[in-house]
């Protein structure tokens, strides 16, 4: 299928988000010389008080970054499936102490259900609901069908090893979200 010239731009920036996120990560010291202790994890930088103005800038723009890289990672042309962008997306911005809007929710969590990560999109819809949002119905409906896919295979090999946890301990994880995992759907 070919890509319009809006979903190569979003895609871009996926590729380009995937590619240059990790240059901030720690490395990891597999098998440290035995009088050296590994290093320690480098020093968040502080965060600058910004004004009022700065600030809600600052984040409109990073959740319209964000909002490029998800629906690059969403597209059904591309046919990506991984939770961990939207993840690290996710940290980034809680880093930056940034709130990711509506929109940018919505993202996360569809990414995480593509991915058939039931444990995170219900992560992501509980982070939406503590900051006021409230997912679409269509977006309910998804994860509810991955809900429902992963109790049918009764291990949940449909579903990633995270959402086969969270069904397993019989909630969407995160303090509580499913009622106690009554109900029978």
């Amino acid at each position: 299928a070919k890509l319009s010239e809006e979903e190569r731009m979003h895609l871009h920036s996926l590729l380009n988000f995937v590619a240059f996120s990790y240059k901030d990560k720690p490395k990891r010291i597999f098998l440290p010389e035995e009088d050296q202790p590994p290093p320690p994890p480098p020093r968040k930088p502080p965060v600058q008080g910004l004004s009022a103005e700065a600030d809600s800038l600052e984040g409109a723009r990073a959740n319209t970054e964000a909002q490029m890289v998800l629906k690059g990672l969403v597209n059904q042309k591309v046919g990506m499936q991984c939770s961990e962008v939207a993840k690290s997306l996710s940290q980034q911005m809680t880093d930056s102490h940034v709130t990711p809007s509506e929109a940018t929710f919505s993202l996360m969590v569809e990414s995480c259900v593509n991915a058939s990560d039931l444990r995170a999109a219900s992560d992501f819809l509980m982070k939406m609901e503590s900051a006021g949002y409230c997912a679409d119905s269509e977006l309910l409906d998804k994860v509810m069908d991955l809900y429902s896919l992963s109790r049918s295979t009764g291990n949940g090999s449909a579903a990633s090893p995270t959402a086969t946890a969270a069904t397993a301990s019989g909630g969407g994880g995160g303090g509580g979200g499913g009622g106690g995992g009554g109900g029978g759907g």
